[in-house]
């Protein structure tokens, strides 16, 4: 499939692509106000008092450690009010991971990655199979149950990021319209304030607990949206069986699965069918089709976009493209990029090229537009041309043009990761000051964690504890965060091992200063060759952090400087004091399941009104019978 000629098919001419710009109401952590937190600290139980982490595992540790099926028990006990409904696969506890199969299901795939006839049978075989609804007229009429979902003309904003404590639960009753908003922001904004957000945190539990159709004071507020956001959240989790239980429970609290509900189901299902010992997810893909024309809700273009990715052949996607065509389908910016991305031409074509088949037909610039140019740009390491895009972007918006784009955390990220891979230390921190000072961009904690990979892979000098030092404090001002990630612990490792120097606060105070003018050049052309183009303040900078031309491989005599040490010594105990952090890690979040495994509902009540999340007088509201 020629990809200029695809898109000219595919996008009518008389028509700009670009988002729709609707209104935006932004829902902030703070609306919702603090209940005061008792003094019970979080997991605190009877049993453990007065006992150590290590003899409280040793104890305890058949219900949290390895073959426990810890978080398989907490689901079934979620489940458990739902014995009768056979919907629910995880109501059995077993361990039912069959190795030979998924080995030969690896097998399979590889196989048919290699067979380009293998490929297109597949394809011709799940076209056949998914026309038909893709194409089926969609009688609306009204279900038999009551839609408490309406169309919302507002959309609402969450924030990305979140470093204090987790808002505490409001009185629904006062404001019916705050549930959907809590849940929006449970569900939308990463809470890092004891890794809450994560599989292992509160917020899952929390969701649950507040979603369960057994809830009684809750039920009343539930709408498709805010099973919408949970199984939003579940596949950011990549966790697809909670998101299929969660579809299963929209009509058990009456609500009605909209064109959201399936499109993000056929999303968990194509995210699983990249694992390589995943089984093809065809049956499942025709399933909730079919649950689509039974609830009388249509394909949109994102549901075509969506089923095209799960194409492997040229000839299949050329074929579907064809249809897409045929049946008018909006096309969407998004949908371009896809059949772009998955177009074999994409390869050969410059920059210059893809940019004007975009121009030539009339596709207005968004946000999915800015990612991929940013993204294809990096991938090929045109480095001024992708800085080039976001400056533009930038002035843009700054100027007040007709542009609904900004560049985002999301952007930056994707220049620290671009950084930290090839490990050039001075382009990140050049980027990361430049987009936080000038583009007013947050960092977050992913833009931390690629500072520290570009530290450790620059390598080490004299002034290694200091950088590494300025990194943590800007980022406890930046985040309010201390917590560890692999490249933290990793450059720790270095700078307590590897390094003599001493760090003092007039080092960091230096430092900087001389990084507070560290940007990105402007006017001249950005190149990875950071020394060359860089000015005598600015070479002084690359001295001072170790990003000098010309180091290559250090004698022995040089390695044995005053303030670095490095021998076969060093390498060990380096070695020792990162898994002893895993270990200790492990440790303390296995200590913290062991309430959760004794009584999920009774350890979450408890840890709800140590963190004033809920107040002592509430309970979170679910029979858990």
């Amino acid at each position: 499939m020629n990809v200029l000629k695809a898109l000219q098919k595919v996008i009518p001419k008389s028509e700009t692509l670009g988002a729709v710009q609707v209104p935006s109401l932004f829902v902030s952590p703070e609306q919702f106000v603090k209940k005061p937190a008792s003094k019970i600290r979080p997991g605190k139980t009877e049993h453990n008092n007065n006992i150590s982490i290590s003899e409280l595992i040793k104890q305890h540790g058949h219900l949290v450690g390895k073959d426990s099926f810890y978080q398989k028990h907490i689901v079934k006990d979620y489940l458990s009010p739902f014995d009768k409904t056979p919907n629910f696969k995880r109501q059995d506890v077993s361990n039912d991971f069959d190795l030979e199969r998924a080995k030969s299901l690896f097998k399979l795939k590889k196989d048919i990655s290699q067979n380009i006839n293998f490929q297109e049978t597949q394809d011709e075989i799940f076209i056949k199979k998914i026309l038909p609804f893709l194409t089926l007229p969609i009688e609306q009429h009204s279900p038999n149950w009551p839609l408490l979902t309406q169309n919302r003309n507002v959309r609402k904003v969450f924030p990305k990021d979140y470093y204090k404590e987790v808002p505490a639960v409001p009185d629904f009753n006062a404001d019916p319209h705050a549930f959907e908003e809590y849940i929006g922001l449970l569900t939308h904004t990463t809470f890092h304030f004891r890794n809450s957000s994560s599989s292992n945190g509160v917020i899952p539990l929390l969701l649950r607990t507040l979603l369960h159709p057994m809830n009684e004071t809750t039920r009343p507020y539930h709408t498709t949206e805010t099973f919408n956001d949970m199984i939003l959240f579940f596949y950011h989790k990549n966790d697809l069986a909670s998101m299929r239980e969660t579809f299963s429970l929209i009509k058990m609290s009456n609500c009605r699965p909209n064109l959201q509900t399936f499109n993000l189901m056929l999303m968990g299902l194509l995210q699983n069918s990249r694992n390589h010992s995943s089984p093809h997810e065809h049956r499942n893909i025709v399933f909730f089709l079919d649950q689509m024309t039974k609830n009388s809700v249509a394909p949109d273009s994102k549901t075509w976009e969506i089923l095209f990715n799960f194409l492997q052949s040229k000839k299949g996607r050329s074929y579907y493209v064809e249809r897409l065509t045929a049946h008018n389908v909006p096309v969407t910016t998004s949908l371009v990029i896809a059949i772009l991305q998955k177009s074999d031409e994409i390869k050969t074509l410059s920059s210059a090229q893809l940019l004007g088949a975009f121009q030539q037909n009339g596709i207005k610039m968004d946000y999915p537009m800015f990612r991929f140019f940013v993204t294809s740009f990096l991938e090929r390491n045109e480095l001024d041309n992708a800085l080039v895009t976001v400056q533009h972007i930038h002035s843009e918006a700054l100027n007040g043009n007709d542009i609904d784009v900004r560049v985002t955390t999301d952007i930056l990220n994707k220049f620290m990761c671009h950084f930290a891979n090839s490990g050039n230390l001075a382009l990140a921190l050049q980027t990361f000051n430049t987009f936080t000072q000038e583009y007013h961009v947050r960092a977050n904690e992913t833009t931390f964690e690629m500072l520290f990979k570009a530290l450790v892979r620059n390598g080490y000098g004299k002034n290694f504890p200091v950088v590494l030092q300025w990194i943590k404090d800007t980022r406890l001002k930046l985040t309010q965060s201390m917590r560890n990630n692999y490249w933290k612990v990793k450059a720790d490792s270095i700078a307590k091992y590897n390094c003599k120097k001493v760090v003092s606060p007039e080092d960091t105070h230096h430092l900087s200063a001389m990084l507070r003018e560290f940007k990105l050049p402007v006017g001249k052309k950005i190149t990875y060759d950071t020394w060359r183009n860089a000015n005598p303040a600015e070479r002084k900078v690359l001295r001072y952090i170790n990003c000098r031309p010309g180091r290559g491989e250090k004698t022995a005599a040089q390695k044995s400087q005053p303030l670095i040490k490095n021998n076969d010594t060093t390498k060990l105990r380096k070695v020792h004091y990162r898994h002893g952090i895993a270990r200790s890690a492990i440790k303390h979040a296995e200590a913290k399941r062991i309430p959760y495994a004794e009584n999920w509902y009774e350890a979450l009540n408890s840890e709800l009104k140590a963190r004033g999340i809920i107040s002592t007088e509430d309970t979170p509201h679910v029979n858990n019978n």
